[in-house]
């Protein structure tokens, strides 16, 4: 991406969260520029910051879908109101609030939490009324209803997620909304959406999450002080400081001094060419995820993929939960790889090093 397109995607995304205007008229159908706003998600952003009606569809698309989605989020509370189940919202099923325009903040499914007493139940109850159960893992079901991905969790992060014990007890941050919704309390919402960029950065996060941690900070009075005792825990005050150069460089953000770092640039433009999630022209979720897995180790990588973890093993085959049964289990993963990532598991095999080996520990990761 060339320096003067790189300048319009970035003055497109600060009008967008800043709610300015903007003339978008340079910016063509079919161009590599439009490629990338598409890629990163921020097509809706054409329309609200210039009312150029070649870029309607993009606004109406996004807010016809996030109708869609939140029908079906209250719907999902109805149900769970209804048998005394309480439940918080996730991640961009709350944060698009606060954007200047909901249609701004697209996402690709609804994450609801449950406590753990009360996972089975809810998911006898999505199953009841009409969700189609797609696939489980240690930490949460998916399902999906009319179209849309549905994740119910127990819990926010696998046990094997490097910040799983600070989220350990998530109903002891609460705060109530009503009925049996509540939201996490700002400081450790903020610290899980932080999380939650790190752990996609490696695959490639793309640049809506830094979104989702500007307007934290801008709309919900961040109390950093609150949020220290997470940084210092995992060692990520470096990053935080790398973060904050982002923040500066997208949307001029400098509330909370920082210590420039030269290395923020290079970090945007890897998130920039991976995507969303690793899934742009340059990205590579597969390669990606290996190096942050297993340390650019194919074969410590592939075993990883075969041999998860126990309780991971019992979430996605219950009939494994016998020490004779346990080999099956691992015997079914492995012809589950072989005949459904058969794809995947050669790409990985036949892939060079990571590129990207040394930025992580530049920006403190």
């Amino acid at each position: 991406m060339n320096t003067n397109d790189k300048n319009i995607l970035f003055s497109l995304i600060k009008a967008g969260m800043l709610n300015e205007k903007m003339d978008v008229s340079s910016i063509e159908e079919n161009s590599e520029l439009m490629r990338v706003i598409k890629e990163q998600t921020f097509q809706p952003f054409l329309y609200y910051v210039s009312k150029d009606p070649r870029f309607k569809k993009y606004y109406l698309s996004s807010y016809l879908l996030i109708e869609k989605f939140e029908k079906i989020k209250e719907f999902i509370k109805k149900i769970f109101d209804d048998a005394n189940i309480d439940h918080i919202f996730l991640k961009g099923s709350e944060l698009r609030y606060l954007f200047p325009d909901k249609a701004l903040r697209l996402s690709g499914d609804i994450d609801v939490l449950v406590r753990k007493s009360d996972y089975k139940k809810a998911k006898e109850l999505l199953s009841k009324n009409s969700f189609e159960f797609d696939d489980e893992c240690e930490h949460h079901a998916g399902y999906k209803f009319k179209g849309i991905e549905v994740e119910l969790h127990r819990k926010l992060l696998p046990h094997t997620d490097e910040f799983a014990s600070y989220f350990e007890d998530v109903f002891k941050h609460i705060v109530h909304v009503d009925g049996n919704t509540y939201t996490l309390e700002n400081e450790y919402n903020f610290c899980y959406i932080l999380g939650h960029y790190i752990k996609h950065l490696y695959k490639g996060a793309g640049l809506r999450e830094l979104c989702d941690v500007y307007i934290m900070l801008e709309k919900l009075d961040i109390n950093i002080e609150k949020v220290s005792p997470f940084l210092k825990k995992y060692n990520l005050e470096k990053f935080f400081n790398t973060l904050l150069n982002q923040l500066y460089i997208l949307f001029g953000y400098k509330k909370i001094p920082f210590e420039e770092n030269l290395s923020a640039h290079k970090l945007i433009d890897f998130s920039l060419d991976s995507g969303i999630h690793g899934n742009g022209e340059k990205g590579d979720q597969l390669i990606n995820a290996q190096r942050n897995a297993s340390g650019n180790s194919k074969f410590k990588f592939l075993l990883s993929r075969l041999f998860i973890p126990i309780k991971s093993l019992f979430a996605i085959y219950p009939w494994t939960k016998s020490i004779v049964l346990i080999p099956f289990g691992y015997l079914a993963r492995f012809l589950h790889l072989i005949i459904n990532r058969r794809k995947q598991l050669k790409h990985i095999i036949k892939a060079d090093k990571f590129e990207n080996d040394n930025l992580f520990d530049e920006v403190g990761l």
